[in-house]
């Protein structure tokens, strides 16, 4: 089935961004999302929520994955991120 939905923005300035929403939102609504979550060396705290990066992991037969930072927090004394895998067809 279809479902209709508008949303608007007063920050979006440019139809590659708006684009992009559009896309993680039907993303969101749509399909499953796999997340991973990590602890990390106090060097990675460079990392942002939001950024992409490829990652390699041996264990989970993962290489050069591409992955959107979706949270971080301090623990202790590693950072703890979670992934969001981002299907290598999706990109």
């Amino acid at each position: 089935g279809s479902r209709k939905q508008i949303e608007e923005s007063s920050f979006i300035t440019d139809f590659t961004t708006a684009a992009r929403v559009a896309f993680d939102k039907i993303r969101e609504k749509a399909l499953p999302i796999e997340h991973i979550d990590y602890v990390c060396a106090p060097r990675f705290g460079f990392l942002q929520v939001g950024d992409i990066v490829t990652m390699t992991d041996t264990d989970l037969s993962l290489d050069n994955q591409i992955a959107q930072i979706v949270t971080k927090s301090w623990e202790t004394n590693n950072w703890a991120l979670q992934l969001r895998v981002i299907p290598t067809e999706m990109v």
